[in-house]
């Protein structure tokens, strides 16, 4: 296999000759074309990769989640020969409109990364993604949004199928429009509906009103005053 580097292309030429011994003598030792299917597949995906393809990134698993709704990120991490790995550890960031961060450690997933953030605010958050291969760092950032979920907006018609089950479990019953004739009868014949009376009663001191006792005081006084004037005292 011999590359060419002229003129800025990637180019390369596979000899073909022999190759087939190859085959044979692996699958005369092993019983299977394994190693050499392996070869000829990792030769292609390393030859006509992008040589400027993002070795790291890191990705929401949609860019606009519903509150209450469980928010999913995803990783995935190149080595030098374009294979997936995911054995350094990948941190990320989360920040929010109001500046308040939230930290995380993506777990393993078969070849790549994920991460379940749970249920966060509604708002817009930012990520920072950092990841490490040896000495070489990788960071990679984006955004997502935590939208308000408007339960009206989402179902505007009845579920009268729901409906009738709260209606059964509180001892109810639900109607069609067709059977309203009959609500004024079935509230008269139910014995939970019943005209209640609260009769609140307290009894205060007189003596306790002090502005009553004070008033009694001011007429009692004056009472006096005027008969000792008229001479009657």
């Amino acid at each position: 296999m011999a590359f060419n580097e002229a003129d800025g292309r990637r180019t390369a030429v596979l000899a073909g000759e022999g190759l087939w011994r190859w085959n044979l003598a692996e699958y005369n030792e092993f019983g299977s074309h394994a190693a050499m299917e392996e070869l000829f597949s990792q030769s292609i995906q390393y030859l006509t990769a992008n040589v400027n393809r993002q070795r790291f990134r890191a990705y929401p698993s949609k860019t606009v989640f519903d509150e209450g709704e469980n928010v999913l990120l995803n990783a995935e991490l190149y080595n030098d020969a374009l294979q997936l790995i995911n054995t350094p550890d990948v941190n990320v960031t989360l920040k929010n409109n109001s500046g308040k961060n939230y930290s995380y450690l993506f777990s393993r997933s078969g070849q790549s990364y994920q991460l379940n953030a749970g249920m966060l605010p509604v708002g817009n958050y930012s990520y920072s993604a950092t990841t490490q291969i040896g000495k070489q760092p990788f960071s990679t950032k984006g955004q997502f949004t935590i939208k308000p979920l408007n339960l009206e907006s989402r179902q505007s018609t009845a579920n009268h199928q729901l409906l009738n089950s709260l209606a059964k479990q509180s001892g109810g019953k639900m109607l069609q429009p067709s059977q309203l004739n009959q609500l004024a009868n079935l509230i008269r014949k139910n014995e939970n509906i019943k005209t209640i009376v609260y009769d609140d009663q307290r009894y205060t001191d007189l003596i306790d009103s002090k502005w009553i006792f004070v008033l009694v005081l001011a007429l009692l006084s004056t009472e006096w005053f005027l008969r000792k004037r008229e001479g009657e005292v």
